[in-house]
């Protein structure tokens, strides 16, 4: 990998946290470990009290993580040797899984702690999320030429009888279909004679083993069940539960390779909204490689802004997290710059290969 790597493992201990940090200089080094078992404490409600603010958000948090000297000098190591030769580093934020408040806090607003930088907006980090699951399969990873899309966007028609307001599905489509241009894009949206997005549509061609798949539609939490509004056969809408579409992924012989999931809100709300941090966390825990998924319902204007980035950037050398970040440096200037995250477990972050791998 032409980056090092630097993984930092948080996880409960003794009524509070522990950190442990490990730094792979390159791909056929062995792992240094840095800090092991080092005490952390994050003041849940002091953050939560920022939500509003991303600046002193990211301030508070990154306070927090690196408040003891080993974690500090940790960071310090790993940022000067990737200063020094002029490369990557790759920050890997691995989070327990029996910590759900740990995933809950927004990790995509960490800061450097000696410039204060906002570490999403440095093309120089690669930042992700990782978290164990149980699949020991190799990943699969196609050449740019082999690489197989499917965009659904699911626009029911009776969306004002829920207090949703519409998709832009005709915008959303067009700017992605020109991003993905050079790989076979398959498309669901009910327009020009192709398929809506049923659940049983969506099924069927979740079975063909498409390696990138990205789904737009509206969400919600009702009863403590969360839903994504589908639509039926007659392009009205279907709530299809996130428990059933995590199930059904995971029964696939070839599961796919990138998930992107938009829940887009424009101007309407119904009921709970949908965090789309829940279900992109389980489709990375049942070994999806690749996931990105918003923290909270996002506007419709910033996933127009951000995706054809994020796409175009992908399409060009096939780097994920460089993608992300270029992606989110276009809407700097919004609130919504930190709302993606990226779970992945790629080795190098590439989610297709040159000739020379």
């Amino acid at each position: 990998m032409d980056c090092s790597e630097l993984e930092l493992a948080i996880f409960p201990h003794q009524g509070a946290y522990a950190i442990d940090a490990r730094f792979r200089a390159d791909e056929g080094s062995t792992d240094l470990v840095l800090a092991r078992m080092v005490p952390a404490t994050f003041d849940l409600s002091a953050l939560l009290a920022a939500a509003l603010d991303i600046d002193a958000y990211g301030n508070l948090l990154t306070g927090m993580l690196f408040a003891a000297p080993r974690l500090l000098g940790a960071w310090q190591h790993a940022r000067s040797y990737t200063t020094y030769l002029a490369i990557p580093l790759r920050l890997r934020l691995r989070l327990d899984q029996e910590a759900p408040e740990l995933h809950g806090l927004h990790w995509e607003a960490l800061q450097d702690p000696q410039s204060g930088q906002f570490l999403c907006l440095d093309e120089r980090v690669q930042f992700s999320r990782v978290i164990d699951h149980g699949v020991c399969a190799p990943v699969q990873v196609p050449s740019r030429a082999q690489l197989r899309g499917l965009m659904v966007v699911a626009n029911p028609g009776d969306l004002d009888r829920y207090g949703l307001s519409p998709i832009d599905v005709e915008a959303q489509v067009s700017q992605v279909r020109g991003a993905l241009s050079a790989f076979d894009l398959t498309i669901l949206d009910g327009r020009e004679g192709r398929p809506h997005a049923t659940p049983a549509t969506l099924a069927e061609h979740l079975a063909q083993g498409y390696h990138l798949i990205y789904l737009i539609c509206h969400g919600s939490s009702i009863a403590g069940e969360t839903y994504l509004w589908l639509e039926d056969a007659r392009g009205g809408s279907y709530r299809l539960s996130t428990a059933v579409l995590v199930a059904q992924i995971e029964r696939l012989a070839r599961r796919p390779l990138l998930m992107v999931l938009a829940a887009c809100q424009s101007g309407g709300h119904a009921h709970e909204p949908l965090s789309d941090r829940q279900l992109g966390s389980r489709l990375a825990a049942i070994g999806v490689p690749a996931v990105i998924a918003m923290s909270g319902i996002i506007p419709a204007d910033s996933v127009r802004a951000m995706m054809p980035i994020f796409f175009r950037n992908l399409s060009h050398d096939g780097m994920i997290e460089q993608a992300l970040t270029r992606a989110r440096a276009a809407v700097s200037l919004e609130h919504t710059w930190w709302q993606p995250i990226l779970w992945t477990w790629l080795r190098d972050g590439k989610v297709w290969q040159t000739a020379h791998g």
